[in-house]
C-alpha cells in the first residue's frame, strides 16, 4: 500500500515539473516573438506599450535582468515621445522590478516618478496603482504611517472608480498594516470588509483568503474559536478549488489553534494533513515547519520516541534548506525531549544550537522604527494641520485674486486717468490700513483662545493629579504590606500620570490577600478601571465574605460585566482585567492562588518556576461562562515569589528597538535572584530604563517581589 501511495506521488509530481515546464516553454516562446517583432518595429506609442507588456511577462518568469532593460528602453522612448502615460508604465515597472531586487529606495523613487506623471495626465487609474505600490515599498521599510496613508489614497481612488477588486485589495493591505502595529480590531474591521467586497464578486480565492486572514486576527487575539471557525471556512473553499498549496497551509493554522487550545490529537491530525499535502506538492519549507509542529504535539501527548523522531526529521530538512528559523525550532523541540527522556549531552547540544540559530536571526533581522501606539492622534492631527493649510492657502489665493483685479483697473485707470489711479492709490493705502487693523484685531483673539486653552488645560492636569492622589490611596499601603509579608519590593511605573495597573491587599478573617492586576487600557481610561476593579474585589471579599481566590474573580466578572453592560460599545462590558489574586497562609507556608491571563514565577535555590494562568480575563470574552480555577503551591523557606504585569515585557527599546519580552525578564530575575530585595528593584529599574533608552514608554508597569 505504502509502495502504491509512493508510485502514486511520483507521477503526480512527475505530471507538475511536465505541466510547469510547459508554461515556462509557452511563456519563453510568446516572449520570443514579441522580441522579434520589436527589433524592426518604428519607435512610436505602440512600441513602448509591446515593450511594456514584454517587459511584465519575463518579470513573471523570474527574468528580472531583461525585464529591466525593457521597461528602461520603453521609458527612454516615452521620454523622447512625449508619452508620458508610457513613461509612467515604464517607471511603475521599474519600480516593480527593483522592490523583487530587494532596492527598496530605488523602487520606491520610481513609483514616485511614475505617481508625478499620473498626477499630470490625471490618469485615475494609474494614481490608484501608483499609490497602492509606494504604499507596498514602504509597508516593506516598516514605514507604517506612509504605507497607511498612501493605501487610503488608493482605496479613495478605487472606490470613486467602483473597482471592487481594487477594493478588496486595498482592504487587505489596510488589515495587514493594521495586524503589523498591533491595532487587532483595525486590522479585523479591513479584513472583513474585503470578505464582503470577494463574496460579492464570488471570487473563492479572495473569500478563502479573507477568511484565513481574519482566522490569523481572531488567533492573535486568542479568540480560538473563532480562529478555528474562519480557517475550517477557508479550508473548505481551498478542498472545493482544489488549491492544494493553500489546503496544505489552512490545514497548519488549524493545527496551531487546535494545540493553542490544548486539543494535542487534533492538531496532530492536522499537522499529517498538512505534511501530505506539502509532500504532494514538494514544498520542503512547508514540510521543514509541519515536522517541527508534530514534534511539539507528540510531546505535549508525552509520546516521547515520535516526537524525537520528527523533531530530527525537520532539524536535517532544515539545515539542508538553510533555514535558521527552522533549525531554532526543532532545536528548541527536541532539547525538551531529551530533557524529559535524561539525555542530557544530546539536550545540551541541542540547546546550545538553539541559542546559535537564534542569535543568527536576531543578527540578520533589520531594525524596525518604534511606531506611535496611538495612530488614531496622529491621523487626527495630521488631518487637522491639513485642513488649517488648506484654508489658509485658499484666504491667500482670495486675497491674491482680489490684488490682481485691482491692479488690473489700476492699470487701466493709470492710462486713462492720472488722477483716478492717484484717487486709487489713496483708497488702497485706506484697505492696506483697516487689513491691518483686522490682523491685528485677529492676532489678539488667537492670543486670547491660547490664554483659555492653557487654562482649560491646567485645570485637566489638576484634576488628574487629584485623581492619582485617590488612586494612590487605594493601592496597598506600606504598612498593611510589611506588616503581612516578611521581605517586598514593588516597581511601579505608570505611563501617565494615573495608571491601570494595580496592587491591592487586604486581610480578612486570618487571611492575606494580595492582587497584582492590569485593567484595560492606561491613563485616565485604565484608572477609572482598576477603582472599579478595586471596588468589586474588596466587595466580593468584605461584604460577600469569599474566601477562595477563584469565587473571589468570579464574583468580581460577574459584577464588571453587569455593570459595562451598557456602556456604549457594540459588544458591551469587553473591558476588565488581567491579574493574579493570591492568598497567603503563612501558617502552613503555603500560598491559593487564581491567575486571569498572567502567570506568575518562584525562583527557588536558582531555578525558576512558572505557575500557569486560565487563558481568559476577568471581563467578558468567549470564556466567561467557566468559572476561574484555584491552585495550591506549597512554598519552601528562601523562595522568592514574582509577579508582574506585562508593560516591561511590552516596552520597544534596546539597540534593534524590539520588545524587553517574557524571556529577558526571566533571564534578569535568574542572574540575580540571589542579590537583596531592594537591589534587585534597582536592578530591574535600571534595565527598564536603558532598555527604554530615549523611546516612549508604551504601558504601565508593575514588578513585585516576595521572598518567603
Amino acid at each position: 500500500m505504502k509502495k502504491a501511495f509512493y508510485i502514486f506521488t511520483r507521477v503526480l509530481v512527475f505530471c507538475f515539473l511536465i505541466f510547469k515546464s510547459t508554461f515556462i516553454f509557452s511563456q519563453t516562446q510568446e516572449t520570443d516573438s514579441i522580441v522579434k517583432i520589436l527589433k524592426t518595429a518604428k519607435e512610436d506609442t505602440t512600441k513602448v506599450n509591446s515593450l511594456i507588456v514584454l517587459s511584465k511577462k519575463l518579470h513573471n518568469i523570474g527574468e528580472l535582468d531583461a525585464a529591466f532593460q525593457y521597461a528602461k528602453t520603453a521609458r527612454d522612448i516615452s521620454i523622447k515621445l512625449n508619452f508620458k502615460k508610457g513613461e509612467a508604465k515604464a517607471y511603475n515597472r521599474i519600480g516593480n522590478i527593483c522592490m523583487d531586487y530587494g532596492d527598496i529606495p530605488a523602487s520606491l523613487k520610481n513609483h514616485l516618478a511614475a505617481l508625478k506623471l499620473r498626477q499630470e495626465i490625471n490618469d485615475r487609474a494609474g494614481l490608484a496603482s501608483s499609490y497602492n505600490d509606494i504604499g507596498n515599498a514602504y509597508y516593506s521599510q516598516s514605514d507604517y504611517l506612509q504605507a497607511l496613508e498612501n493605501y487610503f489614497a488608493s482605496l479613495k481612488i478605487k472606490e470613486e472608480l467602483h473597482d471592487e477588486r481594487g477594493i478588496a485589495s486595498s482592504y487587505n493591505n489596510l488589515g495587514n498594516v493594521y495586524h503589523d502595529l498591533g491595532n487587532l480590531e483595525e486590522a479585523l474591521k479591513n479584513h472583513l470588509a474585503a470578505l464582503k467586497v470577494v463574496k460579492k464578486l464570488d471570487d473563492k480565492i479572495g473569500i478563502a483568503a479573507s477568511y484565513n486572514n481574519i482566522g490569523i486576527i481572531y488567533y492573535s487575539k486568542a479568540n480560538y474559536p473563532e480562529a478555528l471557525k474562519n480557517h475550517l471556512a477557508a479550508l473548505a473553499i481551498r478542498e472545493e478549488i482544489g488549491d492544494k498549496h493553500n489546503k496544505a497551509k489552512s490545514y497548519g493554522n488549524i493545527a496551531i489553534v487546535y494545540d493553542n487550545m490544548g486539543n494535542y490529537e487534533e492538531a496532530l491530525k492536522n499537522n499529517f494533513a498538512a505534511l501530505a499535502l506539502h509532500e504532494e506538492t514538494g514544498d520542503e519549507q512547508g514540510i521543514e515547519t509541519v515536522y517541527s509542529n508534530i514534534s511539539v504535539a507528540y510531546y505535549n501527548l508525552k509520546k516521547y520516541k515520535e516526537a524525537e523522531e520528527f523533531g530530527i526529521k525537520g532539524l536535517e530538512l532544515s539545515k539542508k534548506l538553510g533555514d535558521l528559523k527552522g533549525i531554532q525550532d526543532c532545536n528548541k523541540a527536541l532539547c525538551s525531549v531529551y530533557t524529559v527522556q535524561k539525555k542530557h549531552e544530546k539536550a545540551f547540544t541541542a540547546y546550545k544550537e538553539f541559542i546559535a540559530a537564534r542569535d543568527s536571526l536576531l543578527n540578520e533581522e533589520n531594525t524596525k522604527k518604534t511606531v506611535r501606539l496611538e495612530m488614531n492622534y496622529i491621523f487626527q492631527k495630521k488631518e487637522a494641520a491639513d485642513s488649517l493649510r488648506a484654508a489658509d492657502e485658499k484666504k491667500i489665493v482670495a486675497i491674491q485674486l482680489k490684488q490682481e483685479k485691482l491692479q488690473r483697473f489700476a492699470l487701466y485707470g493709470g492710462l486713462a486717468f492720472v488722477l483716478l489711479f492717484a484717487i486709487f492709490m489713496v483708497s488702497r493705502f485706506r484697505i492696506s490700513q483697516k487689513q491691518k487693523k483686522i490682523i491685528e484685531k485677529q492676532k489678539k483673539e488667537v492670543e486670547h483662545q491660547k490664554e483659555l486653552v492653557d487654562e482649560k488645560q491646567k485645570e485637566v492636569m489638576d484634576s488628574i493629579h487629584y485623581a492619582k492622589r485617590i488612586q494612590n490611596a487605594l493601592l496597598a499601603s506600606d504598612t498593611l504590606l510589611k506588616k503581612n509579608l516578611p521581605e517586598y519590593f514593588i516597581v511601579y511605573k505608570p505611563k501617565d500620570i494615573v495608571s491601570g495597573d494595580f496592587y491591592w491587599a487586604t486581610k480578612n478573617n486570618n487571611r492575606f490577600y494580595m492582587v497584582t492586576a492590569d485593567s484595560t487600557g492606561h491613563g485616565v481610561p485604565g484608572a477609572f478601571m482598576s477603582l472599579l476593579n478595586i471596588s468589586f474585589l474588596n466587595e466580593a471579599i468584605t461584604e460577600k465574605g469569599l474566601q477562595q481566590p477563584n469565587k473571589i474573580l468570579d464574583h468580581t466578572r460577574t459584577r464588571l460585566i453587569e455593570a459595562l453592560r451598557s456602556d456604549g460599545s457594540e459588544e458591551g462590558g469587553k473591558d476588565g482585567m488581567d491579574c493574579i489574586l493570591m492568598v497567603f497562609d503563612n501558617y502552613n507556608n503555603t500560598i491559593e492562588y487564581t491567575a486571569a491571563n498572567t502567570a506568575f514565577f518562584v525562583i527557588r535555590n536558582k531555578e525558576l518556576i512558572i505557575y500557569p494562568a486560565d487563558k481568559m480575563p476577568v471581563g467578558r470574552s468567549p470564556k466567561d461562562t467557566l468559572p476561574f480555577t484555584m491552585h495550591t503551591v506549597q512554598l519552601q523557606k528562601g523562595d522568592i515569589i514574582y509577579t508582574m504585569t506585562d508593560g516591561l515585557q511590552d516596552q520597544f527599546g534596546g539597540p534593534k528597538g524590539k520588545k524587553f519580552k517574557h524571556k529577558q525578564m526571566q533571564q534578569l530575575l535568574l542572574a540575580n535572584c540571589h542579590l537583596p530585595l531592594q537591589e534587585q528593584k534597582q536592578l530591574i529599574e535600571k534595565a527598564f530604563t536603558d532598555w527604554r533608552g530615549k523611546l516612549e514608554q508604551v504601558d504601565d508597569v508593575c514588578v513585585i517581589g516576595i521572598k518567603i
